[in-house]
């Protein structure tokens, strides 16, 4: 699973060596801010699956950011990556002394997100998040039915496979009854118009006739770098299934 990684350091003056590197060897899709504001701007816009605080000379007051995050009610598990004693009486799922080895920053990674729980499903420019059950997607955040975000998770961590109506009630509505599959149809209805430009010819959400549903992504997202991918589209999956 590609993590999307907010990181929050001090301003490089030269002697300080950013950890970003050492995140993207990892695997993480990393975006750096150096203002606490903006860092909480970030995090409220993009929906990273976490955020790493970094003071490696203590010039960036970690305490601060931490009660601006608490303050504004970020709800983001953070990995706090610091060398001065105290930080990590901060509020945080993770802790990270520096100097730290590729192992040690693969472990604190691990314990910092399952914290998170996999509360979010990405598949290109599109985020559900599972805990408040929306949407996001041209960032244009929707609101979805308990009901249309477990549909909608499913079609996304099958992007690119045809997702038949049995299994769509099986899985979704917990029912082998497929006479009627107008509950289907009208619960997709609702999902293209909060995710489809034009409802009308869907690009995402497309109809195998017939058959069932089938979620796509364009073709300039299929190949995107940093994804977990299921048949040539990005794919982030949890581990674990949310009701």
């Amino acid at each position: 699973m590609t993590l999307k990684v907010l990181l929050v350091e001090e301003q490089d003056g030269g002697s300080v060596t950013s950890i970003r590197s050492s995140l993207v060897g990892q695997g993480c899709d990393v975006t750096l801010v150096h203002d606490p504001t903006v860092a909480v701007a970030t995090a409220q816009t993009d929906w990273p699956d976490l955020i790493v605080l970094s003071a490696a000379t203590g010039a960036l007051d970690l305490g601060d950011v931490c009660r601006l995050l608490d303050d504004l009610r970020v709800e983001c598990p953070r990995l706090i990556v610091c060398s001065c004693r105290g930080h990590d009486l901060l509020p945080a799922s993770a802790y990270l002394p520096v100097p730290f080895t590729s192992r040690q920053l693969a472990h604190r990674l691990k314990k910092a997100t399952n914290a998170g729980g996999d509360r979010f499903v990405r598949a290109g420019d599109i985020i559900v998040d599972r805990s408040h059950n929306r949407v996001k997607h041209h960032d244009k955040v929707s609101e979805l039915t308990p009901k249309e975000s477990q549909l909608l998770q499913l079609l996304m961590l099958h992007a690119g496979e045809v997702i038949d109506r049995v299994r769509i009630m099986k899985e979704v509505w917990e029912t082998d009854f497929v006479d009627d599959t107008r509950t289907i149809e009208v619960h997709i209805s609702w999902l293209r118009r909060k995710l489809e430009d034009n409802p009308r010819r869907p690009r995402h959400i497309l109809t195998v006739r017939g058959t069932g549903y089938c979620f796509q992504l364009p073709v300039e997202q299929r190949d995107a770098p940093n994804r977990q991918t299921n048949g040539g589209y990005p794919v982030n999956r949890p581990s674990g299934r949310r009701r």
